[in-house]
């Protein structure tokens, strides 16, 4: 693939990295594990699966709407793995409307009028080489301690090394 080839492949994924956000979202509250087990790897599959499954228990009913995007969808990070594994993480800045209510009806967090702007980042995973979608990792919080830590045998714990 030659570089105008590329930068066309990599303008349209961020298309697509948003509609597989949206959909996510959207099964996510619809609680559609089948849609949904498109769109994820397994490991984020199953912590969603235990998640609506708690939802379910409760009885409590999600609402949730896409409202545009507030900027475009940005990189932030491309990488790719010896093992065969590319990853990339979208900045999505969006709008949205996020509703929970209880087994009764009665709102319980959000307001149904209320749209709020909304920034995620989202890894996006896919083996080189092989026929196959991109899909959902997970996501990355960029706020979250960078500090390192290695294990000391000799005192038996963590220590910073940072």
């Amino acid at each position: 693939m030659g570089f105008f080839e590329r930068v066309k492949y990599y303008d349209e994924f961020k298309l697509k990295a948003l509609k597989m956000y949206t959909d996510l979202n959207q099964n996510y509250a619809d609680g559609d594990l089948k849609a949904l087990k498109n769109i994820v790897l397994d490991k984020m599959y199953y912590r969603l699966k235990f998640e609506l499954k708690t939802r379910e228990d409760y009885g409590n009913k999600y609402y949730w709407k896409y409202h545009g995007l507030v900027d475009d969808p940005k990189y932030q990070c491309i990488r790719y793995y010896d093992t065969g594994l590319a990853q990339l993480i979208i900045k999505l800045h969006t709008k949205q409307c996020i509703v929970v209510f209880d087994k009764e009806g009665k709102l319980i967090s959000g307001d149904p009028k209320e749209i709020k702007n909304i920034v995620q980042y989202v890894v996006f995973q896919r083996k080189v080489g092989e026929k196959g979608d991109w899909v959902i990792y997970g996501y990355y919080n960029p706020e979250a301690p960078t500090k390192l830590f290695k294990f000391d045998l000799d005192k038996n714990k963590l220590i910073s090394v940072v």
